[in-house]
């Protein structure tokens, strides 16, 4: 097959899929990981593909975002279940940290009532619902507003994360590899990224959809993340892999 060839089939797989990795497509051609990697830099190039990290992705495939009120509608006895179960990790006295995702905006609702301990979030809505308790003192980092999301991103935000210390941080993620997660914002990552850094404990929430998705930006690899909540359709085969990692898999 000559490299015309090859290069075609890859846009028509990445087309099709949405998403593949330099690893599917090395066992397809039966050629060398840098050879995939050059037809996928020159795909970029020509802008068919977009490149990410692992792979490449359906170009424009990440430009619109779903707005919140749409993405907290989808599988939504799942986050439940996932963040019900979350919050059984928080101690009286701690500072958590919660993330902007709609996993997360499901914990509010099963958050501890019977002691006391500090909230940080980046996100409009959890600070909003969490306020309304008397025993949780709220805090909210400043920045940019993502309307998509109501999240608060940007350097301002990223800085003031510094100062902060966690005792466990709770992030929603866009994609869960059997490497590594990733997110399809950039300034959203730089959020998880620096709180991961500042954090004792990291519970990622996630449902099984996630599972296989590689998004624009790596945030973490597996063996920086504590625990991973998810729900019963997550496949053995990659709880089997995260678990090499040292992450503990929970299926609720």
């Amino acid at each position: 097959m000559s490299f015309w060839d090859r290069r075609n089939k890859i846009i028509e797989f990445v087309n099709e899929q949405g998403r593949i990795t330099v690893e599917e497509l090395v066992k397809k051609f039966d050629v060398s990981g840098p050879t995939i990697r050059n037809d996928l830099r020159a795909l970029e190039e020509e802008n068919k593909i977009q490149r990410v990290h692992g792979g490449a992705i359906q170009k424009n495939r990440n430009q619109y975002e779903y707005p919140y009120v749409d993405r907290k509608k989808v599988n939504r006895k799942e986050k439940n279940q996932i963040g019900e179960l979350a919050t059984k990790y928080i101690q009286e006295n701690d500072t958590i940290f919660l993330d902007a995702g709609t996993s997360i905006s499901a914990m509010i609702q099963y958050l501890p009532i019977n002691f006391h301990y500090n909230l940080v979030t980046c996100a409009l809505h959890t600070a909003i619902e969490a306020s309304q308790l008397n025993n949780a003192h709220v805090h909210i980092v400043g920045g940019t507003i993502r309307s998509a999301l109501q999240e608060v991103v940007g350097p301002k935000a990223v800085s003031e994360i510094k100062n902060y210390h966690f005792q466990t941080a709770y992030i929603s993620i866009s994609g869960i590899d059997k490497s590594y997660i990733s997110e399809n914002h950039v300034f959203s990552a730089d959020i998880k990224k620096e709180v991961i850094a500042n954090s004792e404990k990291v519970i990622v929430l996630a449902d099984s959809s996630k599972e296989g998705k590689i998004h624009l930006e790596k945030v973490s690899d597996w063996k920086d993340i504590d625990i991973l909540i998810t729900d019963r359709g997550i496949t053995d085969e990659f709880v089997n892999d995260v678990e090499k990692y040292g992450t503990k898999v929970i299926k609720n």
